[in-house]
């Protein structure tokens, strides 16, 4: 949708300095909404770390014994 908007632009006479401002105001909202839609490296590393923390939370079984925190003895 961008590029047949700035190539009407172009055609229509638009003057190149009006077109690439225009063209580097779609590209910046385009990013912002990028990153809105798109989490942060450390959003993904949360959640990484709390599905982990879920998963070492959970017990372990075996047959009808939870072994979760078995110890072996001396």
């Amino acid at each position: 949708m961008s590029a047949d908007l700035l190539e009407r632009l172009i055609a229509a006479g638009t003057p190149a300095g009006l077109v690439a401002e225009v063209a580097m105001e779609i590209a910046r909202a385009e990013a912002a909404a990028r990153a809105k839609a798109e989490p942060t490296a450390g959003a993904l590393r949360t959640r990484r770390w709390r599905a982990a923390q879920r998963q070492d939370a959970s017990p372990v079984t075996v047959g009808d014994a939870d072994v979760t925190k078995v110890t072996v003895g001396d």
